[in-house]
């Protein structure tokens, strides 16, 4: 077959042609031929990757044609005159490109995933009729299987994580107002074999139980009737309401921070809903379709534009066979894990450090300090019994003992400080070295533990982070444990190359 150098060869002359062609257009601004080219040119590079009767496409230069066609399309349409056909043509081109996930990288996935919320958001655009709307949620449930492909290949910076995740929501937001025009109680579906959205319109209070499903999997919200007096009173003259509920199969870790059980759901309504209250909440079944690692004990989650948080949900038991289900105050884009529970040996052992003294409770409430024995053994409980030995080569030293050393704050806590210093912090998941109950790590800048150990102020001190253990269920001991400095780790510049 020969190597990948002769393969890349064969095939240089002919797309070096099509970007001559694609480029030419770009110069003229005739986007409407470059969408042309560029759906045209993915399919042909898809197929000629996967296609092993010929000379197939090498992965990387394959990858390196992807990306030169989204670059293109989102070139197009920064000069293009937005209209609904245009807007159309170019989810349907982007579709295209995205849709054979292992062929894009962040590049792309960022050049289509800013087109598409910027050409949705156009005031231009009043609605959207159902044939854009499919190639809306095809390419949305296409990048979110691409943002999972990069996150297992740590190939996606954490910020472009967070970009990823909450142009879906937004973009979600803005189909609930440009969705195709239904008429009362009428329902529009458009799905693929990954991921289903379902629009309609129904009467304030009216709305009860919305169903999404996509191949053999379902799941549902339920909106109850006493919310509608507070849904009129926002909603002013209009006796309905407009929605739009969805659900996609992967929903994205975003560091290595979820483990989700269900695919991703969401639920988004014409007016708002926050801050609902006992039986007023929303409740909704997630499907249960990872592998239960603790069956009967789960929590939900919802993005909240930096993280997937617990806030505002509670798991309702008893629950049905193969479903996760909960009650929110408010509606987002929610998905299901594992919690993890509490055994009568941990609630003993919280039990005795709340009862410790001060200074013996300060000691004890280090992740990592190891100045006794009784601390030591409280960090590998911690983390489920499975410190690996490159993190218990740490938690058995006094290197990282000073209590300045010790980082108290929660993730969310450091998240809110990172939007006025983004800076603060840097991030990924272990990957190889993920373990049942460790699951990212974290270099933080500006950290008292450097100068405590004598370390460079440019340094960064860098702990492995808890993914689920009952320390932070019940709210008592650490979240984060002491790798060491990234002047000898080197996570941070690794995390920027790759």
């Amino acid at each position: 077959m020969g190597s990948a150098g002769d393969r890349r060869s064969d095939h240089s002359t002919y797309w070096d042609k099509v970007k001559a062609e694609v480029q030419s257009f770009l110069d003229k601004q005739n986007s409407d031929k470059v969408s042309e080219v560029v759906g045209a040119s993915a399919v042909e590079a898809a197929t000629s990757y996967y296609n092993s009767s010929s000379t197939p496409l090498p992965a990387d230069y394959a990858n390196s044609i992807m990306e030169f066609l989204s670059a293109s399309i989102k070139t197009a349409a920064d000069s293009a005159t937005i209209t609904n056909d245009y807007v159309c043509t170019g989810l349907n081109t982007a579709g295209k490109v995205s849709e054979n996930v292992e062929l894009v990288n962040n590049k792309s996935v960022t050049s289509m995933r800013s087109m598409t919320y910027d050409m949705l958001s156009n005031s231009k655009i009043v609605n959207i009729d159902q044939a854009c709307a499919q190639s809306l949620t095809f390419l949305l449930s296409s990048l979110m299987r691409a943002h999972t492909v990069l996150e297992r290949n740590n190939s996606i910076g954490y910020e472009d994580s967070l970009a990823l995740s909450n142009d879906y929501d937004r973009t979600m937001e803005l189909l609930v107002s440009k969705h195709p025009p239904v008429m009362e109680n009428e329902m529009v579906t458009v799905s693929d074999a990954m991921s289903s959205t379902s629009m309609s319109r129904k009467q304030i209070g009216g709305i009860g139980t919305v169903n999404v499903s996509y191949g053999q999997v379902s799941g549902s919200f339920t909106v109850p009737q006493s919310v509608a007096q507070d849904l009129g009173s926002v909603s002013g003259s209009s006796d309905v309401v407009d929605f739009v509920a969805s659900v996609v199969q992967d929903a994205p870790h975003v560091a290595g921070m979820l483990n989700p059980l269900t695919p991703m759901m969401g639920l988004s309504l014409s007016v708002p809903v926050a801050n609902l209250t006992g039986d007023n909440r929303i409740t909704f079944m997630l499907p249960i379709t990872g592998p239960d690692l603790s069956p009967g004990s789960y929590r939900c989650k919802f993005w909240n534009g930096t993280m997937f948080d617990a806030s505002g949900c509670e798991p309702v038991y008893p629950m049905p066979v193969g479903f996760i289900q909960c009650k929110c105050s408010h509606l987002s884009s929610f998905t299901g894990e594992n919690a993890p529970k509490i055994s009568s040996s941990s609630s003993s052992s919280s039990s005795s450090s709340s009862s410790s003294s001060s200074s013996s409770s300060s000691s004890s409430s280090s992740s990592f300090s190891s100045s006794s024995g009784s601390s030591s053994s409280s960090s590998s409980s911690t983390v489920g019994g499975d410190t690996p030995p490159w993190l218990a080569e740490v938690t058995a030293s006094e290197r990282f003992s000073y209590p300045s050393c010790n980082e108290t704050r929660s993730m969310q806590d450091l998240a809110i400080e990172r939007r006025g210093d983004k800076s603060l912090y840097v991030t990924a998941g272990l990957h190889s070295r993920r373990t049942r109950t460790l699951g990212a790590w974290m270099c933080i800048a500006n950290h008292p533990c450097l100068q405590a150990v004598g370390a460079s102020h440019d340094d960064r001190m860098c702990y492995v982070v808890e993914r689920s253990n009952a320390t932070i269920v019940t709210g008592v001991g650490p979240r984060f444990h002491a790798w060491g400095l990234d002047s000898e780790l080197k996570l941070v510049s690794q995390n920027c190359a790759a």
